[in-house]
């Protein structure tokens, strides 16, 4: 079930955050989500995952791609909860 699979992904990347120190790890899993297509399917996860990955990949020293997640979140999700969470709405 590719529902449950983001699920997971999603829930290890949570995970790894509340752990604390492990940005790297969690921007993983969020990732698999957002790359893998039988997972992003899911809109309301992937929206989540894009979401997680706006705010982790600059923590890792790549501002870019924390752009690109925003904008992809903005530009296919934009009424979802994440991404007026990232408007800060």
């Amino acid at each position: 079930d590719t529902r449950l699979q983001a699920e997971a992904y999603i829930g290890q990347g949570e995970a790894c955050l509340a752990a604390g120190n492990r940005e790297k790890e969690a921007l993983t899993r969020f990732l698999i989500v957002d790359v893998v297509p039988s997972l992003a399917q899911h809109g309301d996860l992937h929206a989540q995952a894009l979401y997680q990955l706006a705010q982790l990949w600059p923590a890792v020293g790549q501002p870019v791609r924390g752009a690109e997640a925003s904008a992809k979140l903005e530009q296919d999700y934009p009424n979802s909860e994440w991404a007026k969470k990232l408007s800060g709405q």
